[in-house]
């Protein structure tokens, strides 16, 4: 007996499943090209593992410490403002005559040594100049004695006048004496004179009761007699009233005289005074030309090295002002001057440390990480301009460490390559630089959210505050 299979009716269909990718049997059976290109199951861990890794890396990566910065760009200058880059220019019009004989471009020149001379366009006008020169200085002597002798004049004539003022003031009170002599005497013979006329009136109309003739007739000529003394005692007063008078004239005559040549002899000096002025200002300007021609050897203001030499001798004329040569001193007294954006000024103070790149020298700058840099040099700011460039930006200067001090919160090591800067040859003026300062550490997920807002960078951890900052509420002005 046959038996037949009968195909399984859809009711009692085996479920469809997903398939799964997995390397086994029945997947190398259905797919055999899938099979062939299987990763294993060392791969499969490692990669699960590596994704886990890198998002506990990302979420520990926030948490991270980043250093704040402020960045510069800048140069290499001399920490002192005459060690820098110094212009010699022309004193006055004329020829380069002579150059030092091995000069060039970079040659080594001390401080005060004849580099240049110039020779003036015209040939006798030095000669000329001393010939000036000594006339004037001998115009100028001349007129400084006659000052002196005038100055002498004027004493003399002060000296003679006190005498003859003295003199005639004796005489007006000599004068004045006499008749206030005169006058008393006067007084007194006045009084004698109206003793004896009473004594005659008494006896009028007695005579020859009382008293006799005789003795009337003396009593007569004795009044006679003090009334011609008493005129006579007058006229010897006016007399020396008008002596007197005519003495004090002579004293306000001889006064008014010695004033007069007082004045006389004074405008004489005044007039010499003015001759010597005028003799020193020739001779001055005279001077001045003459100080031209010796300031025609033109001399190194200092010791380095010379640059930008303009002309050669014998074909080159200039005039004053003219630049001539430039000077670098030879200095190991080096500094940056960077500029920084206005924003970041108010964050930077003196004494903050510094991470220097120098052109020309290779050097890896982490940012965040400064102290894993490589090829950089530490400074600190010394100083920082009150004021802008005129652009917005403000300029810091950075100097070296120095030992002792305190660079980055760790005590400076001079032994230390990265906190050495490069000797002169190879750090020179002008070389540019690249500079950060550091500023505040924060983590790494607040500076991404910083970034990520286009905040600025903030050193302080709270808001300024009324009652902790002395801020207050400016006062309205009272209404009158």
């Amino acid at each position: 007996m046959a038996t037949t299979t009968e195909a399984p009716s859809e009711t009692h269909a085996p479920k469809k499943r997903m398939i799964r990718l997995r390397p086994n049997e029945m997947l190398g059976e259905r797919f055999p090209a899938m099979h062939l290109v299987r990763s294993g199951w060392f791969a499969r861990v490692l990669s699960r593992t590596l994704v886990v890794m890198l998002v506990i890396l990302l979420i520990s990566a926030v948490f991270l410490p980043w250093q704040q910065t402020s960045r510069g760009e800048g140069q290499v200058i001399a920490r002192l403002p005459q060690l820098r880059l110094q212009p010699v220019e022309a004193p006055a019009k004329g020829i380069i005559s002579s150059l030092r004989d091995d000069l060039r471009e970079g040659s080594f020149v001390e401080e005060g040594e004849v580099v240049m001379v110039i020779k003036p366009f015209a040939e006798d006008a030095e000669r000329l100049n001393e010939e000036a020169v000594k006339a004037l200085t001998q115009k100028l002597e001349s007129y400084q004695t006659v000052y002196q002798n005038n100055v002498e004049q004027v004493k003399s004539v002060r000296d003679q006048a006190a005498q003859e003022i003295a003199g005639a003031e004796a005489e007006v009170r000599s004068a004045n004496n006499s008749w206030q002599k005169a006058l008393k005497d006067a007084e007194e013979q006045v009084f004698k004179f109206e003793q004896a006329k009473l004594e005659r009136e008494a006896y009028d109309g007695l005579v020859g009761d009382v008293i006799s003739p005789v003795e009337y007739s003396q009593l007569e000529n004795k009044e006679l007699s003090e009334l011609k003394k008493l005129e006579s005692l007058q006229e010897a007063t006016n007399k020396a009233y008008n002596d007197l008078a005519a003495k004090e004239r002579d004293l306000e005559g001889k006064r008014r005289l010695v004033e007069q040549k007082i004045l006389k002899a004074e405008a004489e000096v005044q007039k010499a005074q003015t001759d010597v002025n005028t003799a020193q200002k020739e001779l001055n300007e005279v001077l001045t030309k003459q100080g031209e021609f010796d300031r025609l050897d033109v001399k190194s203001p200092s010791r380095g090295r010379i640059q930008a030499i303009r002309g050669q001798a014998g074909t080159k004329s200039v005039k004053e002002g003219d630049l001539l040569f430039e000077v670098v001193p030879d200095t190991e007294d080096l500094a940056v001057e960077l500029t920084v954006r206005g924003v970041d000024a108010p964050l930077i103070h003196v004494d903050d440390p510094v991470r220097l790149q120098f052109e020309g020298w290779p050097a890896i700058q982490f940012i965040g990480w400064p102290s894993v840099a490589v090829g950089t040099f530490a400074g600190k700011v010394i100083a920082i301009n009150p004021t802008d460039s005129g652009k917005g930006v403000f300029k810091i200067i950075v100097g070296p460490l120095q030992a002792g001090e305190d660079g980055n919160s760790a005590q400076v090591d001079l032994k230390r390559p990265e906190n050495i800067w490069p000797g002169s040859r190879y750090l020179r003026q002008g070389v540019r630089a690249n500079g950060w300062v550091i500023l505040k550490t924060v983590p790494l997920g607040f500076e991404i959210w910083r970034q990520m807002n286009g905040f600025p960078i903030t050193i302080a951890d709270r808001e300024p505050t009324a009652e902790k900052d002395g801020a207050k509420d400016p006062k309205m002005p009272k209404m009158k």
